[in-house]
C-alpha cells in the first residue's frame, strides 16, 4: 500500500495512525515523517510534541542519527516548546557536536560531507541563521577539519598559479 497523502497534511490522529502501521505502506519516509512535524500547520505545539515523541518511541535510532544526516530538522524537533537563550543554546551545539562525533566515529563512518546543506532566506527569523548553521556543524565535526583546510589550500595555490601563469606572459609580450 502507499500513502496518498503528504505527511504535512496530516491530521494528528493521521499521524498516529500511520506511525502504527508504518511497515505496511511501502512509501513510509522516516525524514519526511519527522519534517513534517515542523512544517505541518495543522497541529498546534503541543500535539507536534506528542507525535515526535510517539515516532521517537519507534525510530529512535533514526532519530538519533538526525544529529548527523538532517542537523535543523533534529535542533527544531528537540526545541519544539522550548525557548532558548544564548547560553543554552552554546551548551546544546557543544553537546549534539559529542554526540555526532560519537555516532560518526561508532559507525565508521570517516567522510562527513552528506546530509542537507542547510540556507536560509531571512536569517532573523532562524536564530542568527541558526548559529551559522551549528559554526558549521562544528567544522564538519572536528574529523574533516583538516580536509576542509586542505581543499582551501589546494584551491588557493591552484588560483596563485593561474596568475603566475598570467603575470609570466604579461613579461613575455612586453
Amino acid at each position: 500500500m502507499k500513502i496518498d497523502k503528504r505527511f504535512n497534511q496530516f491530521t494528528y490522529k493521521e499521524y498516529i495512525y500511520f506511525i502504527d502501521n508504518h511497515k505496511k505502506y511501502k512509501n513510509f519516509n522516516t525524514l519526511a515523517l519527522y519534517r513534517s512535524i515542523i512544517e505541518n500547520k495543522k497541529l498546534n505545539e503541543d500535539e507536534r510534541i506528542k507525535i515526535r515523541d510517539y515516532s521517537n518511541k519507534l525510530f529512535y535510532k533514526f532519530f538519533e542519527f538526525l544529529k548527523v544526516k538532517d542537523l535543523k530538522t533534529y535542533v527544531c524537533l528537540i526545541t519544539l516548546g522550548k525557548d532558548l537563550t544564548p547560553i543554552q543554546f552554546n551548551q546544546l551545539e557543544d553537546k549534539i557536536h559529542t554526540e555526532a562525533k560519537n555516532i560518526l566515529r561508532k559507525k565508521r563512518i570517516k567522510y562527513h560531507h552528506f546530509g542537507v546543506a542547510i540556507k536560509y532566506d531571512d536569517p532573523e527569523n532562524h536564530q542568527n541563521s541558526f548559529m551559522i548553521h551549528l559554526k558549521e556543524h562544528k567544522n564538519l565535526v572536528d574529523s574533516n577539519h583538516n580536509s576542509i583546510s586542505k581543499n582551501a589550500k589546494s584551491t588557493h595555490y591552484k588560483k596563485e598559479r593561474k596568475n603566475i601563469k598570467q603575470v609570466i606572459q604579461n613579461e613575455l609580450e612586453e
